[in-house]
């Protein structure tokens, strides 16, 4: 499998040594060296590009920028940030790059990140899931009733996709929401209304303003109170159900049995 590269430095030399470094290892290939921001997205127009090597500090457009601009693309490299300052790894973690590698580095910790970019390209192209979540969100390109079937959660140093069949529930938490897996909870940077658009209403319902529920893991509702009430779940929580959703909670109870 070839891994196809772009190396966006304003240094010259910072250019070249990464080239040679990347040489090392067959499977990279570099398209271009680019010494702006500009030029990048030039060549990002014209190549199918699946890493991205990126400085921070550059004239007119700096590698943040440049990067904040590349998630919100359909279908973005992954992207590793590569400098000599250390006070950008925050605003790195919120362009969701995989990695900050801090010059100078070793050639283990280039093999390390290498790796793990190399393991993202190509689960990315198993898993289908070449657009990000946010543009897969919000532009409502998907075709009729292709409802969502896995996320990808993207953080500094990884990219985790997690199925939805192992979500028992999802709840709000501002402009993220958590699902709630066995194995634990995961965070994701959407809306609850945002992420209920896209999922399969005969599989996740809407119980209350801030919770939806895998309507096969309701198991018991009770509590009855001023129109509203409480539902237990197979995983063994309990979440409250509001007035609004009550009926239609019942129903598909009823339903199921």
């Amino acid at each position: 499998m070839s891994i196809n590269a772009i190396i966006v430095d304003d240094e010259q030399l910072g250019r070249v040594n990464l080239q040679c470094a990347l040489r090392n290892y067959p499977e990279w290939q570099v398209l271009a060296l680019c010494e702006s921001a500009s030029e990048a997205e030039q060549v990002l127009a014209q190549h199918q590009v699946d890493v991205i090597f990126l400085d921070i500090h550059m004239p007119e457009t700096s590698g943040i920028d440049l990067a904040k601009r590349l998630c919100k693309t359909s279908a973005p490299p992954v992207i590793i940030f590569v400098t000599a300052h250390s006070c950008y790894a925050l605003h790195a973690f919120e362009c969701f790059a995989l990695d900050y590698l801090l010059k100078p580095f070793s050639n283990t910790r280039l093999s390390e990140t290498l790796g793990r970019a190399a393991e993202t390209v190509r689960m990315r192209g198993k898993s289908g899931y070449g657009q990000t979540l946010n543009a897969y969100l919000e532009t409502g390109s998907t075709p009729q009733h292709a409802y969502l079937q896995q996320v990808a959660i993207r953080s500094l140093g990884e990219i985790e996709v997690v199925s939805l069949d192992q979500v028992s529930y999802i709840s709000t938490a501002g402009n993220y929401v958590e699902l709630h897996t066995k194995l634990g909870c995961k965070l994701l940077r959407v809306t609850m209304n945002t992420l209920e658009q896209k999922l399969d209403p005969q599989v996740f319902v809407r119980v209350h303003r801030g919770f939806i529920v895998r309507a096969t893991d309701m198991i018991k509702l009770g509590n009855f109170t001023n129109g509203a009430a409480t539902l237990a779940l197979r995983c063994g929580h309990t979440l409250p159900v509001s007035r609004a959703y009550l009926q239609m909670v019942k129903e598909i109870m009823i339903d199921s049995i």
